[in-house]
């Protein structure tokens, strides 16, 4: 598997303390904590980015090149309002299409395993 760290940058004004579903079909594992699968990299795009603007999450700088399909997404921030968490969203590769993940954990070195590659958080301390 890749082991890689890609880290864009998002700010917030979401209102609610954790990530809230906008789509029925995503699967919850705990509050603020949800994923969903989609066929392909265009479909899971659409949904992880509707689902950020859905909490109020604005990007400020996302390069995605559409070509490599087997690059994941990886983003996270942190708000001032909430010292010790952090809300990580991702879009990885799988052996059927992509998963779509939104995170609301502790703010500490975290990896994400996926069929295809290893997402690290290295925490922001």
């Amino acid at each position: 598997m890749k082991k890689l760290l890609l880290i864009f940058a998002l700010t917030s004004s979401i209102a609610n303390a954790q990530w809230v579903p906008d789509r029925d079909d995503y699967n919850e594992f705990k509050p603020g904590n949800f994923w969903t699968t989609a066929p392909d990299m265009d479909s899971a795009l659409a949904i992880a980015l509707n689902t950020l603007e859905y909490n109020g999450a604005k990007m400020h700088t996302l390069n995605i090149d559409k070509k490599d399909t087997n690059a994941p997404l990886f983003n996270y921030f942190l708000r001032d309002t909430e010292p010790g968490f952090v809300y990580v969203t991702y879009v990885a590769k799988t052996k059927t299409g992509y998963v779509i993940w939104f995170r609301y954990l502790r703010d500490e070195p975290i990896n994400f395993e996926e069929e295809y590659t290893i997402l690290e958080y290295a925490g922001n301390k």
